[in-house]
């Protein structure tokens, strides 16, 4: 796993992908930011999805939504 937070000042930012597997930039108006809850990661996943192709990208991995591509997080 990596590090999917990142302290800035006197807060805490979520860290998300800038493109989608294919390759789409997602931003504003480009991804859908969704919350799953779910047993298998023991916590909710969440999933990000491009709007112009649909691909979601998830963290951490979904043993029940195999399709889903993992987010690898940041170096």
């Amino acid at each position: 796993m990596g590090n999917y937070y990142r302290q800035e000042g006197m807060g805490v930012v979520e860290l998300a992908p800038d493109r989608c597997p294919a390759g789409h930039a997602l931003g504003p108006n480009r991804v859908l930011v969704g919350t799953q809850p779910c047993l298998c990661a023991g916590m909710p996943h969440r999933t990000w999805q491009c709007v112009t192709c649909a691909t979601v990208s998830v963290w951490p991995r979904c043993e029940f939504h195999p399709h889903w591509v993992e987010w690898e997080g940041v170096p």
